[in-house]
C-alpha cells in the first residue's frame, strides 16, 4: 500500500512524499516487473511516472490460507470487529466514533478491537481516547496474539474503515471465515467486496455512513448469515492464495 506519505494531507507527509517518489521512480526503474495489489495503485503510479505501464501487473492481494481461515458459527450476540494497528489512517477512530453512536441506540451490540498501540508513529491514534471508551463498555480491546481466528469467531460483522490499503489481508481472512465486511470505497479495499452483496463499501472518513451500515446489520440479522456466505465464496473464487502465488510465479516466469 501507499502508506503514511500517500494519505495524510500534513506538511510533512508532502515533504516525506517527494522523497518518497523519488525513490520509488529510481527503484522501479532498476526492475524488469512491478507487481501492485490492486489496480488503482498500479494506475496512480503510472499516472504519476513512477512506473513504466508495460512493467506493471496486478494480482489480488498475497492471498489468504482458505484451509487455515475457514468458516465458523456466528456469536448469539451481534459483534462488530476491528483488527489493525492502532493508526488514524486505518481508520480506528471512526471504528470507534461510530461504536459510540450505535452503542447509544443499541447498547446490547458489541465492539472489539485488536491491535497495538504505535505511539512512535505519525499518526499514531489516542491511547487515552481509546482506554476511555473501553472503561465505559463502549468497546472490548485486546492486545495482540499469535492467532487471531477465535476473534474472527467471535464477531459476526468484521469492520476496516482504511483510508488506503494495498489488499487487506485482515478482511481476506474475516471473508474466509464467513463474515460480512464493511470497509472503504479506496484504493485496496473497494478490491475485497462486492458491494451490497459481501458486504458494504462506504466513503473514507464518514463516520455516518459507517455506523448506517452497523445499524443495516443489527436490523437485519439474517443478512448477516447470507452476506457472509457470499463473502466467502467470493474470497474462494478470488483471494486464494494458490489462485495468488499462482498469478505471481506466471508473471515472475518461475
Amino acid at each position: 500500500g501507499g502508506g503514511y506519505t500517500f494519505t495524510s494531507k500534513s506538511f510533512k507527509a508532502k515533504f516525506l512524499g517527494l522523497i518518497v517518489r523519488i525513490l520509488y521512480k529510481i527503484g522501479f526503474s532498476c526492475s524488469s516487473k512491478v507487481i501492485f495489489q490492486n489496480k488503482d495503485d498500479k494506475d496512480e503510479f503510472v499516472l504519476n511516472k513512477l512506473v513504466k505501464k508495460e512493467k506493471c501487473f496486478t494480482v489480488n492481494g498475497s492471498g489468504v490460507n482458505t484451509e487455515r481461515f475457514s468458516p465458523s458459527p456466528y456469536p448469539e450476540k451481534i459483534t462488530f470487529f476491528m483488527l489493525s494497528r492502532l493508526l488514524k489512517s486505518k481508520g480506528v477512530e471512526e471504528y470507534l466514533q461510530a461504536a459510540q453512536i450505535v452503542k447509544e441506540k443499541h447498547p446490547e451490540v458489541k465492539f472489539t478491537l485488536l491491535g497495538k498501540f504505535e505511539s512512535e508513529m505519525q499518526d499514531a491514534v489516542d491511547s487515552n481516547f481509546v482506554q476511555s471508551l473501553s472503561e465505559k463498555g463502549v468497546i472490548e480491546r485486546y492486545e495482540e496474539t499469535l492467532d487471531v481466528r477465535p476473534y474472527y469467531a467471535d464477531c459476526s460483522v468484521y469492520v476496516l474503515p482504511s483510508y488506503r490499503e494495498g489488499m487487506p489481508r485482515t478482511v481476506l481472512e474475516a471473508a474466509a471465515m464467513g463474515r460480512p465486511i464493511i470497509t472503504t470505497d479506496t484504493n485496496g479495499c473497494r478490491d475485497t467486496v462486492d458491494n451490497g452483496k459481501t458486504g458494504f463499501l462506504v466513503p473514507v472518513g464518514d463516520v455516518n455512513a459507517l455506523a448506517g451500515k452497523m445499524e443495516f446489520f443489527i436490523e437485519n440479522p439474517k443478512e448477516i448469515c447470507c452476506m457472509g456466505e457470499h463473502s466467502h465464496d467470493y474470497c474462494l473464487s478470488k483471494f486464494s492464495v494458490d489462485k495468488v502465488n499462482a498469478d505471481m510465479l506466471k508473471i515472475m516466469e518461475l
